[in-house]
């Protein structure tokens, strides 16, 4: 593989190991959006109840069969308030505008009484504009906000203080497998494996990632662009990575020991408690971006080289309009969304376990019609070089930027994909029992197209909805060992068509060769697609 193939790769690792975590936190917070704003029930009718939805490669491999699917190395979760629950853009705008600006240096955050008296004091004008409006009876548009905030940084927070041991936990670039308690004094004992053009290397994850909202004001570290600037660490277009020396190593290594080894600081559930009341003040800091993320960062040592490089990529995107049921109609119409603001979309009740509990959660997917419908829309974006970008009073073509125009070939293989998964299973079906499959339909008596309907009968065609990631399912069982058989031959062919693809191999040296090719000091190109899905383009 090349530098950018092995680059993702280690991100679908990484991310394979954070997935159910994820998965688990949005069933929390859509079950908490029905008992304490909806004031109902899993089995009431939720059809225009917003929850948190699900896009990109996560949702494309729910729809897809398994020869279909493909590696995903980051989640990407949306929120939009539609219908009632949707707040209209200039009362929110003017709210905005009575939020207190504090620098978060005068904040202790250690103190939870001392934060809830500023955050209090910040809040007032803000709770005071957008109290007075109700969503509908017993719900106003503060509680939908509070609420929606306080999930995004909970999500946030959780997979920032997680249970990894250690500072860092090396990734077996062949199984995925994690060797936790590493730290940087053991780092070079660790074994080296074969990775890019046969170099030995050795890559380690970050237990700690940060979280980050457009690039500003990331917790509970800062290595962002201007950071990375002034040590003079230049950002490589070519790897998409960073080249780094044992002093930034031994820098970053103490911004990250200075957060774990917090004496203030030391339970897990003291460190997501101060993350989230020093979130909550960034957020409130940073209205205008509605996107943060939660960084992964990976080291890998070239022992073959002699040299250290570095990588982010989001692990989770949490993006939530609040506004989304106000958008113009001519967008609402292009993104394939109903006069609400709301999606074609399913419920599913998705039974899971959380701390040897046993519980039922529920998921809103949107649904394949409309996710075929999507991507061919972010095909033809690419294509045309152009985007439809909407404000408040009009709808205008914009160039796109970012190095997505022209990156057409991915979306014309996702669609692809999930064509061949789509006929694959109506083939199924229509050679199946269809006496069976009517008896199985005619007990779903609601009135709830998002329950009994075509689009959830679709849905249900494919397995992926089953989650067996959220089961528990023992390790050994006969299925679990025929998954596992299944995944090696998939990963082996995998290997095979690779290698076909990258017969000619290229090193960093030329690499370095090209010519106006070699360090930039731009943005990176997570920097970039951050700007770009806070602005509601969604091309990944």
């Amino acid at each position: 593989m090349d530098i950018s193939d092995g680059r993702k790769d280690l991100f679908v690792k990484y991310l394979d190991h954070v997935r159910k975590a994820a998965y688990v936190q949005v069933l929390d917070c859509n079950g908490e959006l029905v008992k304490k704003l909806y004031k109902k029930k899993l089995s009431d009718n939720l059809e225009g109840d917003p929850l948190w939805l699900f896009h990109g490669g996560e949702l494309i491999n729910l729809y897809s069969t398994d020869k279909n699917k493909v590696p995903t190395k980051d989640i990407d979760l949306k929120m939009y308030f539609t219908g009632d629950f949707s707040i209209p853009p200039r009362l929110f705008a003017s709210a905005v505008k009575l939020l207190k600006s504090v620098r978060l240096s005068d904040v202790d955050f250690y103190s939870e009484a001392k934060t809830k008296a500023k955050e209090t004091s910040l809040l007032r004008g803000f709770k005071q504009k957008l109290s007075k409006h109700k969503a509908k009876p017993g719900v106003n548009f503060f509680q939908i906000w509070d609420i929606g905030e306080s999930q995004k940084i909970r999500m946030c927070a959780s997979l920032v203080a997680n249970h990894l041991k250690g500072t860092y936990s090396q990734l077996n670039l062949s199984t995925g497998q994690l060797r936790q308690g590493i730290e940087r004094e053991t780092m070079m004992n660790c074994r080296s494996q074969k990775w890019v053009d046969g170099d030995e290397c050795k890559a380690f994850i970050v237990n700690t990632p940060y979280v980050t909202q457009v690039g500003r004001d990331n917790v509970p570290y800062d290595i962002g662009n201007d950071v990375l600037s002034n040590m003079d660490v230049e950002y490589e277009e070519e790897m998409d990575g960073y080249h780094i020396d044992e002093d930034f190593l031994d820098d970053l290594d103490g911004k990250v020991k200075a957060w774990t080894e917090d004496p203030k600081l030391k339970s897990r559930d003291q460190k997501q408690a101060y993350l989230e009341r020093k979130l909550k003040f960034i957020r409130m800091k940073h209205q205008k971006f509605k996107l943060s993320t939660v960084v992964g960062v990976v080291l890998v040592y070239n022992e073959s080289r002699g040299e250290w490089y570095m990588f982010q990529e989001g692990l989770l995107d949490t993006f939530i309009d609040y506004s989304a049921g106000h958008h113009l109609d001519l967008e609402k119409r292009y993104a394939g969304r109903y006069q609400d603001g709301s999606f074609p979309s399913i419920l599913n009740k998705v039974p899971y376990s959380e701390k040897h509990k046993r519980k039922l959660g529920i998921m809103r997917f949107p649904s394949l019609t409309w996710l075929i419908y999507d991507q061919l829309r972010m095909l033809y974006v690419t294509i045309r070089g152009e985007y439809l970008g909407c404000d408040e009073h009009k709808c205008k073509w914009v160039p796109l930027g970012g190095g997505a125009a022209g990156n057409h070939e991915k979306y014309f293989k996702k669609l692809k994909g999930m064509l061949n998964s789509f006929e694959t299973v109506i083939q199924g079906l229509h050679s199946g029992d269809l006496e069976e499959v009517q008896k199985r339909l005619a007990h779903c008596n609601k009135l709830n197209v998002e329950e009994c309907g075509p689009l959830p009968f679709l849905g249900d065609l494919f397995q992926s909805f089953e989650m067996d990631l959220l089961r528990d399912r023992r390790a050994g069982s006969k299925k679990t060992k025929k998954v596992t058989r299944a995944k090696k031959a998939k990963r082996a062919k995998t290997k095979k068509e690779t290698r076909e693809r990258h017969t000619q191999r290229h090193s960093h040296t030329q690499t370095q060769a090209k010519s106006g090719k070699t360090r930039k000091s731009s943005a990176s190109k997570l920097q970039q697609e951050m700007e770009m899905m806070n602005q509601g383009i969604y091309l990944e």
